[in-house]
């Protein structure tokens, strides 16, 4: 096949990725609740995607999911949210998140350090057992409290745009009928 949208090529998997993306952010736009709502949501789901992935265990949809429970948030847009952290993408998070829980974590001497952002760090992160867990889970609560607060103040006026434009369009739709 070609590197076209519908190719196996780079370019092809990059549309499907794009299209994946669009399609998930519209589901997110048309979760029937208060804009609020679904911004609580989006807000509980990238603080939990800064999380490190635990084999077997749903860590970060289990505290998207209860923390836009305790935060009023939408549970569907907090699980969606996740994504943003995916495999495509873990090794950088796991990167950050592990540089900034090592400047805040309560352990003196970590058996790795990471200086540089290549496939030994990688080695590395995939090896640190769970004192490396419990400073990627610090690094990654000081970098996903923030970054969730970001998200809510970015998607709420995001949502309600969207809102507005779909009530203008099928106001325009049945006012011409």
């Amino acid at each position: 096949m070609s590197e076209n949208g519908n190719g196996r090529g780079a370019r092809g998997f990059l549309t499907r990725l794009v299209r994946q993306s669009r399609l998930y952010w519209l589901k997110v736009l048309r979760i029937k609740a208060e804009p609020e709502v679904v911004a609580r949501g989006i807000a509980c789901g990238v603080f939990a995607a800064w999380l490190p992935v635990v084999p077997g265990v749903p860590f970060q949809i289990l505290v998207a999911i209860v923390s836009s429970f305790i935060l009023r948030g939408s549970k569907v847009a907090a699980f969606l949210a996740t994504w943003i952290s995916n495999p495509l993408n873990w090794v950088f998070f796991y990167f950050v998140t592990y540089k900034v829980g090592g400047f805040f974590s309560p352990f003196e001497h970590l058996s790795i350090r990471i200086e540089s952002f290549d496939m030994e760090a990688i080695k590395q992160l995939a090896n640190v057992g769970w004192r490396g867990l419990v400073v990627m889970i610090i690094g990654g609560t000081i970098i996903g409290i923030p970054s969730g607060v970001v998200a809510y103040f970015i998607s709420l006026p995001l949502i309600r745009g969207y809102r507005k434009r779909r009530a203008l369009r099928q106001m325009r739709k049945t006012t011409s009928l």
